[in-house]
């Protein structure tokens, strides 16, 4: 990559949205779209600048690193258990650390790699330039997995592993000037909902429910002091005889333990019944940790590792340093609170096995030394990626369960255990409900999504689709932004349309039931949805950046002919407004009709019993 000099002058490499490192009136080059926050528009958009393009834009670039990065978290997960078991004096197989650490380690290998190759663009640059770094303060070992999501989202976090990197490669093109700081640089969070405007406080309260609207409501339910009394007492004590009855029954093992398993809560009690198990309530494994606190560490515990270019030495080091607490000093803490569980012969949970340390510990012990199946299902689903978290779940289970047509050998295939909802009544006069979604300013993973600077693309062209519709298409059109994430999607889009484009229902489901059209802007979750709902579904989505097991090409290709999938914005918004007086006609077309039923058999599986086919399951595992 080169980057052309805006002047004369040595310009200043500017790595986070930190301001306080972006000098005075310099030129600046940012080293990605991160640096550049949605909320500090008018202070960077005054400035003379560049952007450094990001370097898994391109995406055969992407393929090559996936197969390289998947390769070295292999080869870590067996160093890294053979270094924990001495540090603990443990002798567990590599899988017990792997259903352990995989989860963190499989982002932190990307996430520093990511960094890595962002300053590697700056090697080919001829330009004199330099940056600044601050000096007398570091990072501190995040806590445990969900710890680290959160610091990968972080500016000082970033900051401090690209001063790292660069004062490990010693670019000798970039300066690097010290600013001294303090430890109160660490409790910089930029994207504090403060910051953003009243307008996307306001339309985040209106999702959840919170409008003045919904107060009133709530205060003509109990109109009397005396009925809110009543309430309350009911209330504590139905939460006291649920925690007698969890204290009595915590210890009884159990055939199986179904936790976080995302079924329906109705389905989840048939099952229960039918099975004849007890539930597991939330906290049963959602116990608060008291991890010591540890700011660095000079212990030297990664010895095993034989790093065979620059990035895997620098690499091991980061690693040493901030490899959790949870998995080293913090370690017996989880064990002590892991002893009280009941032990279980067949453990299934949809999601647990990435966030929760407690649960991950115990079922990696009940799958080591007592034998006990580990089953992974999924949580989601509709056309997976090609890259996504190196077959980690594969890996650890037993196992594997999804909702489609397998594309490895220990997948099985079952009916999704998150679509329930259908509508009674289809909505022919309801809106076109546009299905928006964000994610973090930084790259989390080397995943087939946009990511990180690359979302900001997908957004783009979002917007050329909706200023393509017909002005009545328009009158109806409302978008639902996704709340995590921090490209400041509803704030964007306040300012490009204003707040009448959100809409004001509480949850995607009341919102796609009174749709006549839904359209989603990626291929996942509530694109599965909205077709099982029964509502005329659309996708519509920057196709590069969303790669997908070969396994649904022949259906891309369909879905493509009949328009349910688009990526064209001008197309995408004549085929929305040729169909939005009648969308059903077009969704009951024959051509349409073909594509569904394909979806149905690669994505969804659907069944005529999907009770029945999840109780047999279940037996088949007592066999």
């Amino acid at each position: 990559m080169k980057i052309g000099n805006t002047s004369k002058k040595d310009t200043l490499i500017v790595t986070t949205a930190i301001e306080e490192t972006w000098g005075t009136d310099e030129d600046l080059i940012f080293l990605g779209e991160w640096c550049k926050r949605y909320q500090a528009k008018a202070l960077w958009s005054s400035r003379q600048y560049k952007t450094a393009p990001y370097h898994w834009r391109d995406r055969k670039k992407l393929a090559k690193d996936h197969e390289y990065l998947k390769q070295l978290y292999d080869k870590l997960i067996d160093c890294i258990a053979i270094d924990l078991n001495h540090f603990h004096n443990k002798s567990y197989p590599a899988r017990f650390w792997q259903i352990l650490i995989g989860p963190w380690l499989l982002n932190f290998v990307s996430v520093i790699w990511d960094r890595w190759e962002v300053t590697s663009e700056l090697e080919q640059n001829e330009l004199s330039s330099f940056t600044y770094l601050f000096d007398g303060v570091d990072r501190s070992p995040s806590k445990d997995y969900l710890d680290s999501v959160y610091n990968y989202s972080s500016d000082f976090w970033n900051h401090t592993v690209f001063r790292d990197i660069f004062l490990f490669r010693r670019l000798p093109n970039i300066s690097l000037n010290f600013i001294p700081s303090d430890d109160s640089i660490k409790d910089i969070n930029l994207d504090h909902p403060m910051e953003t405007s009243i307008i996307f406080n306001e339309s985040i309260n209106i999702q959840l429910g919170k409008s003045k609207t919904f107060t009133q409501n709530i205060k003509k339910l109990l109109p009397f002091k005396f009925f809110k009394t009543i309430f309350s007492i009911l209330k504590k004590s139905l939460i006291k005889a649920f925690h007698l009855f969890f204290l009595v029954f915590t210890k009884i093992d159990r055939e199986f333990l179904i936790f976080h398993s995302y079924f329906p809560r109705p389905f989840l009690m048939k099952l229960f019944f039918a099975l004849r198990i007890l539930p597991a309530p939330d906290e049963l494994f959602n116990k608060q940790v008291d991890y010591p606190s540890i700011h660095s560490r000079d212990l030297r515990w990664f010895k095993s590792f034989k790093a065979k270019n620059d990035f895997e030495k620098f690499l091991s080091i980061q690693i040493e340093k901030d490899i959790p607490i949870a998995y080293l000093e913090g370690y017996l803490k989880i064990l002590q609170l892991e002893k009280f569980l009941p032990n279980s012969k067949i453990i299934f949970t949809a999601n647990a096995h990435f966030h929760n340390e407690i649960f991950k510990l115990w079922s990696a012990k009940n799958a080591i030394e007592r034998n006990a199946q580990l089953i992974i299902s999924a949580h989601g689903g509709a056309l997976y990626p090609l890259y996504s978290v190196f077959d980690h779940q594969e890996k650890i289970a037993d196992k594997r369960v999804i909702w489609g047509k397998p594309w490895t050998s220990n997948q099985i295939t079952l009916p999704p255990n998150k679509l329930s909802y259908k509508i009674k009544k289809y909505n022919s006069t309801g809106t076109v409900l546009f299905i928006e979604y964000d994610l973090q300013r930084y790259t989390h993973r080397a995943v087939a999504m946009p990511f990180g600077p690359l979302l900001v693309e997908a957004i783009d062209i979002n917007f050329q689709f909706i200023n393509s519709l017909s002005p009545e298409v328009r009158e109806s059109f409302k978008v639902r932004p996704k709340y995590q994430g921090q490209h400041c999607i509803h704030q964007r889009y306040y300012d490009r349309f204003g707040k009448s484009i959100f809409s004001q229902n509480n949850s995607l489901l009341e919102q796609i039931g009174e749709s006549r059209l839904v359209i989603s802007t990626y291929p996942q979750t509530a694109f599965s949805e909205s077709i099982f709902s029964g509502v005329p579904t659309m996708l519509f989505y920057k196709e590069e950046y969303f790669e997908v097991q070969p396994i649904y090409d022949e259906l891309i290709s369909l879905m493509k002919e009949c328009n349910i999938i688009h990526t064209h914005p001008a197309k995408a918004a004549e085929h929305v407004n040729s169909i939005y007086n009648n969308p059903m006609e077009w969704w009951e077309s024959s051509a349409t009709i073909k594509a569904r039923e394909l979806f149905y058999d690669l994505c969804m599986s659907s069944s005529s019993n999907p009770y029945a086919a999840w109780v047999n399951f279940f037996n088949e595992q007592k066999k």
